[in-house]
């Protein structure tokens, strides 16, 4: 009987980006040459040489055939050569493999990335990609394979890494593409792999644990991340003749809402509760959605909803279990647009229940309350749920009434005192405390979330209001709530966040800008709440509404006598700024001191 294998044998493959010894294309290179391809081992830096010669030696040492070529492919000439000294060096006219593993990571928000790290990162994924195509499609081989490594980063929306993300989304558009322009014509066959979590040095070493964290938690196949390996094996299958009848496929899948699919299927215990899946399947089929990759949508997610108040109904006290499985996927939704569609209905299934409370799992509880205060942060509305340790007094307000017995007057200066009253009680409970201290404080945690909930239900003044006689009042109390709210992203990212990135501030920027300059005010008795605002907006802004509060900052700072040591002083008696925002502090002093 002949032995069924993987085997590669005679085939010619081209591995860009494989030079780094622990990273995933070198993974794929030796896993190639293992089976038997002869494989082009490909880097751009100097510094890369020896490491890619180790990984070439390593393939000759196991019986393999290896080259190690050095090319920029971002450039058609470098791609043109890259192919060209492959065929050199296994004495070929052919290509069979191509692995287009090079990229360029790019970790920041969109704000802050500039020009030229835009070009670099879109020179390789994309233009790269599209170069090395062209260089090696004349010369492919009949049943030729083509495997692009893209990344769930192209489908999870993150806010660490938006611009690399978009680069993998159009991988992901070219390799479908690609599977109906070469697949009929040549019989080419092109996927895309897209890793989650894997640790390699393109991660930096300082965000590696809390970036991938989330990534692990809704990864299915064991408790841990992936390994450079684990993605080899996959692309090894890929590019063998059993994967001849597999192509245009994005090897991965929207985690959370592919976990609640088969979480639902499982539960989905009654006739009416399963038709109302089937129809949310329906959906998102590519065949109804004109072959474009699965996506939730409004519609989708109302079949889910029937199907689980179905299910509420049928099972009795067993919905508690099935509603606290359910609430645990959509807490890992970390898309802002599904966030909301998501959260809407999880209000509606803990208020069947009972209310928060209910929930047996106090990290739940906690979880639940954080989801929802960080999201309503960024949104700046109202929680969906109510903090426990909020002032109820606070809970009722949504729009003020000028024909209240209180004029807005009153009502905005009785507001601002209970912002600075929150802000100086956080900094009481954090003084004199170490970091570890702080991250450990149970009773800080709980003030904090208390703060956040105070804050977003504080009222909000429409702009028709603005025209009021005492619209001076009532504006410096919007911008001081708004200058809070960004302030108490810090204090969030630190004690209930990912201690890495700041969620908030992105999806807040300029508006205390385009408010301070929209409406002059006069600060006589409220220094000090000026001083807050600026300073504030000069820890969140980014490029020039940055510059501009700098300078506005650094005025008021000498009308006010004060120097840096001053400065500070006057911020501490205000608020907690140590630790949470003191790299952020920092900077600030670097950059005055440079005007």
């Amino acid at each position: 009987m002949t032995i069924d294998s993987l085997s590669l044998h005679g085939k010619i493959a081209i591995v860009t980006g494989s030079g780094r010894e622990n990273g995933i294309g070198a993974a794929i290179a030796m896993t190639l040459g293992r089976h038997g391809a002869a494989v082009t081992i490909h880097y751009v830096n100097d510094s890369v040489t020896d490491r890619a010669q180790a990984i070439a030696d390593g393939i000759r040492e196991d019986g393999g055939k290896a080259a190690v070529v050095q090319a920029s492919i971002e450039t058609p000439e470098g791609a043109q050569y890259l192919v060209g000294e492959t065929l050199r060096a296994f004495n070929t006219d052919h290509i069979d493999i191509l692995v287009n593993n090079a990229g360029v990571p790019l970790f920041g928000e969109t704000l802050a990335v500039t020009p030229k790290q835009i070009s670099e990162v879109l020179d390789v994924n994309i233009k790269g990609t599209i170069f090395i195509a062209q260089a090696v499609i004349p010369l492919i081989a009949p049943e030729g394979r083509i495997v692009n490594i893209s990344s769930i980063a192209s489908k999870l929306g993150d806010n660490y890494i938006p611009v690399y993300g978009a680069s993998k989304a159009a991988l992901d558009s070219l390799t479908w593409s690609w599977a109906k322009e070469w697949g009929r014509s040549k019989g080419i066959t092109v996927n895309a792999v897209a890793p989650g979590p894997v640790l390699t040095d393109a991660i930096p070493a300082a965000i590696a644990d809390e970036f991938q964290r989330p990534s692990i938690e809704m990864t299915r196949a064991a408790n841990r991340a992936g390994t450079a390996k684990d993605i080899a094996d996959a692309v090894l299958l890929l590019v063998s003749e059993k994967a001849r009848w597999i192509t245009g496929q994005y090897i991965s899948e929207a985690p959370v809402c592919k976990l609640m699919r088969e979480l639902c299927f499982a539960l989905a215990l009654a006739d009416d509760s399963a038709m109302h899946l089937a129809l949310a399947r329906l959906e998102i089929d590519p065949e109804r959605t004109g072959g474009q990759s699965s996506q939730e949508n409004a519609s989708s997610l109302t079949h889910y909803n029937a199907s689980i108040e179905i299910l509420r109904n049928q099972l009795g006290d067993a919905q508690l279990l099935a509603h606290e499985a359910i609430i645990g996927v959509v807490l890992f939704t970390n898309n802002l647009a599904r966030w909301k569609t998501h959260m809407s209905g999880l209000q509606k299934m803990i208020e069947y229940r009972g209310g928060i409370e209910t929930l047996s799992s106090q990290y739940l509880q906690v979880t639940t309350i954080w989801m929802d205060l960080t999201g309503s942060m960024i949104l700046d509305q109202i929680p969906h749920f109510k903090a426990c340790q909020a002032d109820p007094s606070t809970a009722d307000y949504i729009q003020p009434n000028f024909n209240e017995a209180m004029d807005p007057a009153q009502r905005s200066h009785r507001d601002t005192e209970t912002l600075l009253e929150l802000l100086l009680k956080l900094s009481n409970l954090a003084a004199g405390k170490s970091e570890r201290e702080l991250s450990e404080d149970s009773v800080l945690l709980e003030e904090l979330q208390a703060s956040v909930y105070t804050t977003l239900t504080l009222p909000r003044y429409s702009p028709d209001m603005h025209q009021h006689l005492l619209a001076s009042c009532v504006m410096t109390y919007e911008m001081f709530r708004l200058a809070v709210l960004l302030y108490l992203s810090g204090p969030v990212t630190f004690l209930a966040g990912n201690r890495t990135f700041n969620v908030v501030t992105p999806h807040l920027r300029g508006r205390l800008l385009r408010m301070y300059r929209e409406h002059r005010l006069g600060w006589m008795g409220l220094e000090h709440v000026e001083l807050f605002i600026l300073v504030v907006g000069t820890l969140t802004e980014v490029g020039q509404d940055r510059q501009t509060l700098l300078v506005e900052l650094q005025r008021i700072i000498r009308v006010q006598g004060l120097r840096w040591n001053g400065l500070v002083d006057k911020l501490r008696s205000m608020a907690w700024v140590d630790v949470v925002w003191s790299a952020s502090l920092d900077k600030l002093h670097k950059d005055l001191a440079i005007l």
